[in-house]
């Protein structure tokens, strides 16, 4: 017997999965955050609202609503280390340059990521935001390339 639900119930399955996506992408999990925003993209198609065409085009939404996709543009800082960490994952270089730490610690200055009760809370904060960074880069990265952000994540958070 195929179970039909009501609007609610897709619109409630939609929220849960967008924030689950969410999650998934400030943990770094980009495979499971693409199948929760699979599973968003599903219910969008339903109702003909906008779907998401990628984990980068969800994370820049700045809509506020599912109906419709208003893509925010990139601020200085997030743009400038956006650009050096693509560099980076292109490059040979087994470090991360100067110049990108510095470019990630402005952006993460000027976005409060630098607070929490202990050293811990600020390094996940920061992971998190340099989670999301790594997001932005997905379109410009191959797999392997994005792999070798995550492994520079921790570094970049610690460097405060």
């Amino acid at each position: 017997m195929k179970k039909e639900f009501t609007e609610d119930q897709l619109v409630y399955i939609r929220d849960i999965f967008a924030q689950e996506c969410e999650k998934y992408i400030d943990l770094g999990k980009r495979d499971n955050a693409q199948e929760a925003l699979d599973i968003v993209n599903v219910v969008q198609s339903k109702y003909d609202c906008d779907e998401y065409a990628d984990l980068e085009s969800f994370v820049l939404d700045e809509s506020g609503t599912y109906g419709y996709i208003e893509k925010r543009e990139l601020e200085e800082s997030e743009e400038k280390a956006v650009r050096l960490m693509i560099q980076f994952a292109k490059s040979s270089e087994q470090d991360p340059s100067e110049e990108l730490k510095e470019a990630v610690n402005e952006h993460l200055y000027l976005n409060d990521a630098n607070r929490g009760k202990t050293k811990l809370d600020v390094v996940m904060n920061r992971k998190v935001k340099i989670n999301r960074l790594i997001i932005l880069c997905i379109n410009s990265c191959e797999e392997s390339e994005l792999i070798r952000l995550d492994d520079i994540a921790d570094l970049l958070a610690e460097n405060i």
